[in-house]
């Protein structure tokens, strides 16, 4: 911190400069940079899976398209009740064999958008002899390891993938959905199996980007299905049988995205190449072209202006060697020169500070002569005002003693402490010598303190409490009452104190009462005077609460009329600090 103090100013604007808006602004653009980058990667990402879901969603329709065509035929009546019926070796049985039930199963591959390459039925029913290219035992396939599973299972049907335990001994590279087959009664007489090539199942993608991404789809076997152009060996080597799940790939510049197909334990994917973004490199590279132009132009200028300043400084120095008898000459009416005007407007009240400095001096001795016979006479009037009390008492007059020992008290009160602020102990004390005193006039007055001691030394200004104690006396009393009761309380809610005064006197009209509590909350500076001059004191106390604590602290009044006043103030909890 003191190296920074100590540089020249030209050095602190120019690091001021590098520090507080070139570095951040290079911050801000490397970061918008990187935002916008991933911003069109995402952007990307979520255009080609979208186009994978739907090439995922076209296999999903084909893959069902086989399973509604299982379905049609395993739950064919005329075909289980012929696979649960023994069959007669008779013409007629065979006749029925060949052109009733072998057309259910040979006309299904014709009537459907995707090319099946076989339907087979395997029966239970040994007595039914094979036949027909369609028709089989059940013995073929129950040694197989998925038959046994899949027999073993509540699941009715089954994807059979390739590299599945040979499936049915046919081409490795086809994919086999099967289906088990029950009559009305639900007796199990055999299933259905339609195959299909890894070709015809993933292939012939319809609007497929013409460009040089690539899609390919990755079987559980077998190489990949290039649906759209070729990839490199190392990008395929990273997805042969081991992308099973959705993936997100980024390397060598490139984006991998894989999606999965559960049912057939295979994936659809797309590898292509991430944009170099070079038309983003000019969102960084022109703004920092931008900002070393800057910073040229502000040192040349700042240092044009900080070398008039150098000038005014070394005129200062002449000024001073000089004692002050010349000036700066007023050349421009920029901040510069407006420093050098306020200059000479300085070195002018200097001298008019010197010579009233040695006035000051020459008359210094005669204040502090009138200072210390200032504090004698206080002194003087308090031992004046004892003897008074002691001659009274000695004449047994002691009512008008105590009345001059309380005014004592409230001189002294008055006098002695020269701070605005006080303890709410105190104010009150000065209130029952101001009572004290009032008594020798009246002898009716009755005072009630409720102080609890925690609050004994909370600060308040000094002498906002006679002003209202003395309307009470003044105002209070009715033509037939007795004594006038008065109470001051103190407490404290919600953090704020409350000073209550009340008195038992003929009380205020609810008009005057509202007209009054109105002007306390609205005043300003200004004071609103009272038709009958009740409120004058009032009005200044509540001014003073405004002007030391502020708009929100105030005074209010509660009254009901021929039965009670109270006046409220509202002060902030400060403890008094001495």
């Amino acid at each position: 911190m003191n190296y920074f103090k100590d540089l020249r100013l030209m050095h602190k604007f120019t690091y001021s400069f590098l520090l507080f808006i070139m570095i951040p602004s290079l911050i801000l653009c490397l970061i918008s940079y990187d935002q916008i980058k991933q911003r069109y990667h995402d952007d990307l990402r979520q255009n080609w899976r979208m186009t994978l879901q739907q090439i995922a969603g076209s296999i999903s329709q084909k893959k069902e398209l086989v399973e509604s065509v299982s379905m049609n035929i395993s739950f064919n009546t005329r075909l289980t009740e012929f696979l649960a019926t023994p069959l007669a070796p008779t013409s007629e049985d065979i006749e029925y064999y060949r052109d009733k039930i072998t057309p259910l199963v040979s006309y299904a591959v014709f009537y459907h958008k995707i090319t099946i390459k076989d339907i087979s039925i395997y029966m239970v029913n040994t007595e039914i002899p094979e036949g027909f290219g369609d028709f089989f035992h059940i013995d073929r396939v129950k040694d197989k390891a998925w038959y046994r599973d899949f027999m073993l299972s509540d699941a009715v049907s089954l994807w059979l993938v390739p590299g599945m335990d040979d499936l049915f001994g046919s081409n490795p590279d086809e994919y086999a959905y099967v289906h088990k087959i029950y009559t009305e009664a639900g007796t199990y007489v055999g299933l259905s199996a339609i195959s299909i090539s890894k070709e015809e199942l993933f292939g012939r993608q319809a609007e497929l980007p013409d460009n040089s991404d690539v899609i390919f789809a990755v079987p559980p076997q077998g190489p990949i299905l290039y649906l759209n152009g070729h990839m490199d060996k190392a990008d395929g080597d990273l997805l042969q049988g081991t992308v099973k799940e959705r993936a997100d790939i980024e390397r060598g510049g490139k984006l991998i995205l894989t999606e999965p197909i559960p049912d057939l334990k295979s994936t659809v994917g797309v590898v292509t190449a991430l944009p170099r973004m070079g038309f983003l490199s000019l969102t960084v590279g022109i703004p920092i072209f931008l900002m070393i132009a800057m910073i040229v132009a502000f040192y040349i200028l700042l240092r044009t202006m900080l070398m008039k300043m150098i000038k005014n400084v070394r005129m200062m120095d002449r000024i001073i060697e000089n004692n002050f008898s010349t000036r700066i000459p007023i050349e421009r009416k920029d901040e510069i020169g407006q420093i050098a005007l306020r200059y000479n407007q300085l070195l002018d009240k200097i001298q008019v500070l010197i010579e009233e400095g040695i006035k000051r001096e020459t008359a210094h001795k005669d204040t502090q002569l009138k200072a210390l016979q200032l504090q004698i006479k206080p002194h003087f009037f308090y031992n004046t005002l004892d003897i008074f009390v002691n001659r009274c008492a000695l004449a047994g007059d002691f009512e008008v003693a105590d009345a001059i020992a309380h005014f004592g008290k409230m001189i002294r009160y008055v006098i002695d402490d020269n701070s605005m602020y006080t303890t709410v102990e105190t104010e009150i004390l000065h209130m029952k010598s101001y009572i004290g005193l009032q008594n020798l006039r009246l002898d009716r007055l009755r005072l009630q303190v409720d102080l609890p001691d925690e609050l004994r030394e909370i600060k308040i200004i000094r002498f906002i409490m006679q002003p209202i104690i003395e309307n009470s006396i003044m105002h209070g009393f009715s033509s037939n009452s007795g004594d006038l009761q008065l109470r001051i309380g103190v407490r404290e809610e919600n953090g704020l104190i409350y000073i209550e005064m009340e008195d038992n006197g003929k009380g205020l009209p609810s008009g005057k009462l509202e007209r009054m509590n109105r002007q306390f909350r609205e005043q300003t500076n200004e004071e609103t005077d009272f038709s009958d001059g009740s409120g004058i004191g009032l009005q200044n106390i509540n001014f003073r609460i405004k002007l030391f604590y502020g708009s929100s602290y105030c005074l209010y009044m509660e009254s009901v009329e021929n039965e009670f006043t109270r006046t409220v103030m509202v002060l902030p909890n400060i403890a008094y600090q001495g």
